[in-house]
């Protein structure tokens, strides 16, 4: 999650950067119309374009700022650190026999430093991962299509299995670990029977590339759980705004990541719904894993009036080190709107700041269970060839809440249904043994019909039916064209139900 983008190059880069290794994987979407294909049948003269109208950034009078005494024993402690460097490039120079190759001296060299800052979200990239990292962050590649965090080998913890173990932050919408049932917080242990412990992030990352079509088996542990799930790698690419009516009146918004142009999507579909009836709105922003910040805040831009959205703190010995970014008191939705936001614990980093910015100001009623909890923001900075990510500030919601770590509670919470050590065993029979696929290649009509059967040859194992409803769905949507897909299914999506009969009660 960004601030600023970076100069030239690695400008699209930086706005695509979420975590310190992401998994893009997915299937192809049909490019987006222009903007003024989207909006051409609003009956309005006036443009949803208007209202993203730039939010505006408060500088407290007083600030807390805190004088560094130790500036000049720092500066002297550094001067000593690389006159010391000095003279083992020195002793190396003139007796090793062994010729020392200079840059891979200084790439281990400088990740150490940004390694010991013991910050997970920090990273060094050198120059020979640029590739591996574009592909990472621009989803050009094949994976199995999650979000993912992997520590630092160096910083392993042994009784903190998330310094060792690759984490899911959350499955891309539609990707293969969405459709297997992964979930946000899930960790993989090993990749086709190889532990990760050892591996760095970019190496895990990978490890679960590959050529579309072939499989990886993860091992993944979920609480006391262990159990194998094979995938197949794909190709994913998902709109990052879906959106549709609900009963005739309820739009639906579905968020999937913020990035460039994301805000300006949101404002286009929240007007057309608007030219349609929309008397009431859902915000879904399950498994976003967050974004561009920019983005998130003119969002919350459109249902706020001058409102307080977000306060950022960097570093105390800076001037100007806190920031409270405010709506303007322009909405395109007006402020007695209804308005429900959807999250789950893969609602993370922007969709979190959207989230607090309409929770806390009681302009939206949020539905779910615990976000992720990710507030805090980084930077990318361009040294030499390389790339170096640095977390330079803390978030805190409207009301000053720290979420980092801990993640937002939702006004009204969905109870996620935890399998038991039978289910568990079910699931992998089902998923290893491509019975659901299976089905579907022999009865390829989508329909409730097909749906059903197919949990009914279930009825007297120990299974959870709601789970097997969703991935018997996910995977008849996965085989069908993008645009004929459903935008949202009332009949099996418990966190939806729970959305519609809320707003229906209002």
């Amino acid at each position: 999650m960004y601030y600023k983008s970076m100069k030239k190059t690695f400008k699209t880069i930086c706005l695509f950067l979420l975590m310190s290794s992401l998994i893009f994987a997915s299937g192809s979407s049909e490019p987006k119309p222009k903007i003024a294909n989207n909006i051409q049948n609003s009956n309005t003269v006036e443009s949803p374009l208007d209202h993203i109208s730039p939010t505006t950034t408060e500088i407290p009078t007083i600030q807390n700022v805190e004088e560094d005494k130790n500036t000049t024993k720092l500066d002297e402690n550094i001067r000593t650190n690389l006159n010391s460097l000095y003279s083992i490039y020195s002793l190396i120079n003139t007796y090793s026999i062994n010729e020392l190759d200079q840059n891979k001296a200084f790439d281990e060299q400088a990740s150490a430093l940004v390694n010991a800052l013991g910050d997970k979200y920090s990273v060094y990239i050198a120059k020979d991962e640029m590739q591996d990292f574009e592909e990472l962050n621009l989803g050009t590649y094949s994976g199995i299509g999650s979000y993912i965090l992997k520590q630092n080998p160096k910083n392993i913890n042994s009784e903190d299995p998330e310094t060792y173990m690759i984490k899911i932050e959350s499955p891309f919408p539609d990707g293969p670990s969405d459709r297997a049932g992964l979930k946000a917080n899930d960790l993989i242990s090993a990749i086709d029977g190889e532990s990760v412990n050892a591996l760095t992030g970019t190496e895990a990352s990978n490890k679960l590339k590959g050529k579309e079509g072939t499989s990886v088996t993860l091992t993944i542990n979920r609480g006391n759980q262990v159990f194998d799930i094979s995938l197949k790698r794909e190709l994913v690419k998902v709109p990052s705004v879906v959106y549709d009516i609900v009963n005739n009146h309820i739009g639906y918004l579905r968020i999937n990541q913020f990035i460039i142009g994301t805000d300006v999507d949101v404002a286009t579909a929240i007007q057309n719904m608007l030219n349609q009836g929309m008397e009431s709105l859902i915000i879904d922003l399950r498994n976003n894993g967050g974004g561009l910040v920019t983005d998130a805040t003119n969002i919350a831009n459109l249902f706020l009036n001058g409102q307080k959205i977000l306060t950022t703190q960097s570093k105390k010995t800076l001037k100007e080190n806190i920031k409270i970014t405010l709506s303007s008191k322009d909405t395109l939705v007006p402020m007695d709107f209804p308005l429900v936001v959807i999250v789950n614990g893969g609602t993370a980093s922007s969709s979190e700041i959207l989230t607090g910015a309409l929770q806390d100001n009681k302009r939206a009623t949020v539905i779910g269970n615990q976000t992720f909890g990710k507030g805090v923001m980084q930077q990318l900075y361009s040294i030499k060839d390389a790339i170096i990510k640095l977390t330079i500030a803390h978030y805190y919601t409207p009301n000053g809440t720290d979420i980092n770590k801990i993640g937002i509670t939702p006004d009204v919470l969905v109870k996620d249904h935890e399998l038991s050590d039978e289910e568990i065993k079910q699931y992998e029979t089902i998923m290893n043994e491509n019975l659901i696929s299976n089905y579907v290649d022999k009865n390829p009509k989508y329909t409730k019909e097909n749906v059903e059967n197919f949990v009914k040859t279930f009825d007297e194992k120990d299974v959870y039916k709601p789970f097997l409803y969703s991935l018997v769905r996910n995977e008849y949507l996965y085989r069908m064209d993008y645009n004929d897909r459903p935008k949202f299914d009332i009949n099996y999506d418990e966190y939806l139900k729970t959305a519609v009969e809320y707003l229906d009660k209002q």
